[in-house]
């Protein structure tokens, strides 16, 4: 690896894996009580899809840190699918925000408290979009075919989806106010609309790959 390429390994990881541990840090003691989605109930913070993508953040910039990817390895050229999961949660935050706070805040105070917070608030729903796009940018990370990006994907999202209507069966609690103002048909309609979401999100971050290190076919052509 190149002192070029450590260093652009290092310049985006640390400063990520600090903020993104700043945030886990600042989190815990910051969202407790009320503010769960489960009252009181600590590990109830997981029912976030943004406190999952939050914590898999912090790991993996921090394995980046010292190890980063091995543009040597047979592994060069295949992408992890799960930036497009954390495409999805940046949009998915901001896109309900702005059409109406009340479908992620219960009360106005829970959602003034969140907003008064910048530095953990932009953190958590708005570096992800970024980071992610700066590390494709600096590795070749390559892209799997659509159908196994997808599958795997949509594997993450199916059992997360089962999760949610598991706690909302046995504890009549949703950790998005939203799912709770539509009926079954309608959070059919949303949770459809948010697979396209996922798509797009996949599809995006293949143009910037190939427009930034060439296509796989490209790619394994180099190789023979």
């Amino acid at each position: 690896m190149s002192m070029l390429s450590t260093a652009a390994r290092l310049l985006l990881h640390i400063p990520c894996f600090l903020l993104y541990a700043f945030a886990v840090w600042f989190g815990l003691g910051f969202v407790t009580g009320e503010m769960l989605p489960i009252a009181n109930q600590p590990l109830s913070r997981f029912l976030w899809l943004t406190e999952i993508d939050l914590y898999l953040q912090m790991v993996y910039h921090f394995w980046g840190i010292g190890t980063g990817p091995d543009l040597n390895s047979k592994n060069a050229g295949r992408v992890d699918p799960g930036p497009s999961t954390t495409l999805l949660v940046v949009i998915l935050f901001w896109g309900l925000f702005l059409f109406d706070p009340k479908t992620l805040f219960p009360d106005k105070e829970k959602e003034l408290e969140l907003l008064k917070e910048t530095l953990f608030n932009n953190t958590i729903h708005t570096l992800p979009l970024i980071s992610a796009v700066l590390d494709l940018l600096v590795w070749n990370h390559g892209t799997p075919s659509r159908k196994t990006a997808l599958t795997w994907v949509g594997t993450f999202v199916g059992l997360y989806l089962i999760e949610l209507h598991l706690v909302n069966h046995f504890l009549k609690v949703w950790p998005y106010p939203i799912l709770g103002m539509l009926n079954f048909p309608q959070r059919l309609g949303f949770f459809g609309a948010v697979f396209v979401v996922l798509f797009i999100c996949y599809t995006f971050l293949s143009f910037i790959h190939n427009a930034v290190h060439g296509s796989a076919t490209k790619q394994k052509t180099k190789t023979k």
